[in-house]
């Protein structure tokens, strides 16, 4: 996983990633990514819980793999960062883009912290690190492929409060 991370952000620096736009079902994908997340649970008391746009077209036009990629670390990293709670994804749709949030109920990240978590190689502390692991490139590569895709990535959050990460992309309908 480290050595797939490290290669998706050299093609991302190097200029090289490139989308696969094509059909895709969001319902699927979504069950796909639910089939993965379930993977990181392990014994924990966390409950994955989807908020899903009714109006929201089930067929859409864009790189559902790219897209799948971005969603499962931003899940991966909240029940990560969660013993107790929920982890929520919520999908809707706002003008002409997809609003994805993942919300979840763990440890939340500092107001001065927040801006780093995108930056390479970087986590919100040395202490978070030490005692949860990981690399500090899943959410720098989930901004640049967000950024690929034409749109934008956020995080709000509370320390000891949780975090709701977000990212909208434009929102195309395959009919």
């Amino acid at each position: 996983a480290i050595i797939n991370e490290i290669l998706d952000f050299s093609k991302i620096e190097a200029g090289k990633m490139s989308l696969d736009p094509q059909i895709f079902n969001m319902d699927q994908l979504l069950r796909d990514l639910s089939v993965l997340l379930s993977v990181s649970l392990a014994a924990k008391q966390v409950e994955i819980l989807y908020d899903i746009d009714p109006e929201l077209p089930l067929q859409l036009i864009g790189d559902n793999m790219r897209l799948q990629q971005v969603l499962l670390n931003l899940g991966s990293n909240a029940i990560k960062f969660t013993q107790q709670g929920h982890v929520m994804l919520r999908v809707k749709q706002s003008n002409q883009s997809l609003v994805f949030e993942v919300e979840d109920t763990g440890i939340g990240i500092s107001e001065d912290q927040q801006a780093k978590v995108f930056e390479r190689f970087s986590q919100a502390t040395v202490q978070t690190q030490a005692v949860y692991g990981g690399n500090g490139l899943g959410l720098a590569i989930s901004k640049r492929l967000v950024e690929l895709m034409g749109g934008e990535i956020g995080v709000k959050s509370q320390l000891g409060d949780g975090s709701v990460f977000w990212f909208t992309v434009p929102l195309v309908p395959a009919q």
